[in-house]
Formats: structure tokens, sequence, C-alpha cells
């Protein structure tokens, strides 16, 4: 093999693989009782936040007080989480006739918006290695 086409070999393999994906442990604490579900959504881009989700599921609540839930096979790359506690499994976050969430839900970072949601920018995370670990506390 000669020198050249050592290099080549030895920098292609410092190159993270454009099919790299993680493991994501998000641990959501602040339900109140365990009533109703957890859906979790994952966002990806500030275009498609709150709007069109990379990744929406339903979970059991396990414990009124924590529950985790694993991701696996996750790929690579900048995420903002939206976790809402859907109280009367209907599906969708219940909100009052101003627009005001009934139901807890929070966001990656425990972004909080003042009138509204929280801007993509500070609910975004990163996800580059082969586990990542998220808190989300609902309120």
């Amino acid at each position: 093999m000669s020198f050249i086409s050592l290099c080549w070999l030895v920098a292609g393999s410092l190159v993270p693989s454009q099919d790299a994906h993680s493991t994501l442990t998000i641990s959501i604490s602040g339900t109140e009782h365990a009533n109703g579900q957890l859906i979790l959504t994952l966002f990806t881009t500030e275009d498609t936040f709150l709007k069109e989700p990379f990744i929406t599921k339903e979970y059991p609540i396990s414990n009124s007080l924590h529950t985790t839930i694993i991701l696996e096979a996750v790929p690579h790359g900048t995420y903002a989480f939206n976790v809402i506690h859907d109280e009367n499994k209907n599906g969708e976050l219940d909100v009052n006739m101003f627009g005001i969430p009934k139901e807890p839900y929070g966001f990656s970072n425990h972004a909080r918006g003042k009138f509204g949601p929280p801007a993509f920018e500070n609910a975004k995370v990163h996800v580059n290695s082969a586990s990542k670990k998220f808190e989300i506390t609902v309120k």
C-alpha cells in the first residue's frame, strides 16, 4: 500500500460516519400523577419546530414523580424536545380559550417562553455521541 493510500485511509477513519446514531435517555420529572400519558416529540430545525416533528412517541407514565424514556438509533444532529403530560390521553396539549396550556409540558434545556413556547434556539441540544442523557421537567 502506498503512503498516499495509507494517508487517505487514516484520514477517512477520522471523519464521523454519516450513519452515526445515539441512544438517548430522557428523564422526565414534574408529573403530579400517573393519569394519562407522556407524549415526547423531537424537532430538527427552527422551521419545523412545533410544526413538523421528526419523532413523536407516546409513553405510559411509570411513576408519578419520574419517568425515563430511552430512544435508540437516533441519528446524530441537533434537536429540540417537547414533552406533554397528556392527562386525558387525547393525543394533544389542551389549551384554554386564550391558548394557555391546561396540561403540564416541558422542553429540552428546561427552556420556557414568556408568552408562548420557547424559541428553537433555547431548546436545542446536540446529539453527537453514542449515548446522551437529558432531563425535562414538566410544569
